[in-house]
């Protein structure tokens, strides 16, 4: 019966009740003294302990306590009768809104559902143009050697067939003539003999963009293009990358015969069209970023700075080019300013972009 030993506690707390009589009883429990308090008008008196409130039960005193008034229940609410609910049929949904007709693109097919497709492939590119990678595995060797690392910007996962289709046409036609000296003699860009002779010309043309001088030559080449060439054919497709690179060696072998159209020495070696690739893909990406090792330091440029120091360091190999220098940077701004006119080409890859290593150099 919580309720009479609450009154009893109650009553010890604020000393109400009669005065204990005669020696106060200790308590068994903690020794402190104890008081007789009567448990309702009726009820027996009991001893309470004012220290630790507990309450000591004689024989049939615990049988004596009032018994507990049953709890009154709550007085039940008048029912209201509530109106009859209307029939409202059976439901339907409403009707969807109908979508506009989706634009055909240039190639007859449905650009709405490309783009709507595209947009978390975008969404993907937009957040590896800011994450920042780390330079490990086989990129360590170019960025050991000296040579641009892409740590910043979007990746392709298409496979770049083109730029590896070149590739491979480079590196055979450059060791056979790195087997066959006199190749070079008979395939390079010689400006003396390429005016009289269109057939002459363009079997010249395609063989000096393909011939390097050495391996060095050509390994630095090969590299720039697996740097530049799957973003350039991420973006202007396979035909557009391909019309990108052509189109940049050959103005590079043009800014070269203007420089000595009389020239007898042949010109040899695809960094014209490489000019073209690099000065487009820094244009076309400007928040991607390539780290270099300068002087055993790690220093990361973004593409705007980095393609405003390679313009610098060609216009004064441009200067030595004057002077009786070996290399032609000519043929390199030639080609990087065929490039920049690309960046007016608006066709855009069959199939977006997924994650993926390719082109994240």
């Amino acid at each position: 019966r919580p309720e009479a030993v609450d009154a009893l506690w109650q009553s010890a707390r604020e000393g109400a009740g009669p005065e204990p009589r005669g020696v106060a009883a200790a308590c068994p429990f903690c020794g402190g003294p104890m008081v007789r308090r009567r448990a309702g008008p009726d009820g027996p008196e009991l001893d309470v302990c004012r220290s630790c409130l507990s309450v000591w039960f004689d024989a049939e005193e615990f049988e004596a306590l009032p018994p507990l008034a049953a709890p009154s229940s709550p007085p039940t609410p008048p029912q209201i009768p509530l109106p009859p609910r209307p029939s409202l049929g059976p439901l339907e949904p409403p009707p969807l809104p109908s979508l506009p007709p989706p634009l055909p693109s240039e190639d007859g097919r449905e650009g709405v559902f490309r783009k709507r497709l595209r947009a978390p492939d975008l969404e993907r590119e937009r957040r590896d143009e800011i994450e920042e990678r780390p330079i490990a595995g086989w990129r360590l060797l170019p960025y050991l050697l000296g040579l641009p690392v892409r740590t910043a910007g979007p990746r392709t996962a298409r496979p770049p067939l083109a730029a590896i289709a070149v590739a491979l046409a480079t590196l055979a036609a450059s060791l056979y003539g790195f087997a066959h000296p006199e190749a070079v003699e008979r395939f390079g860009w010689i400006p003396s003999l390429v005016a009289d002779s269109t057939a002459e010309a363009v079997r010249r043309f395609f063989g000096s963009i393909l011939l390097h001088a050495d391996a060095a030559h050509l390994l630095g080449n090969l590299y720039y293009l697996f740097l530049f060439g799957p973003l350039a054919e991420h973006k202007l497709g396979r035909g557009g990358f391909l019309l990108c690179y052509l189109s940049s060696g050959l103005l590079g072998a043009f800014a070269h015969t203007w420089f000595a159209p009389g020239g007898a020495l042949p010109l040899i070696g695809a960094s014209g069209c490489i000019a073209g690739l690099l000065a487009y893909c820094l244009c076309a990406f400007p928040a991607q970023r390539l780290s270099v090792l300068f002087y055993f330091k790690r220093v990361t440029l973004p593409a705007g700075l980095f393609a405003s120091l390679w313009v610098l360091l060609q216009v004064f190999l441009a200067v030595a080019q004057f002077h009786g220098g070996e290399v032609s940077a000519l043929a390199h701004l030639g080609g990087a300013f065929a490039g920049l006119a690309f960046l007016f080409w608006h066709e855009e890859p069959a199939e977006p972009p997924t994650p993926g290593a390719r082109g994240g150099r």
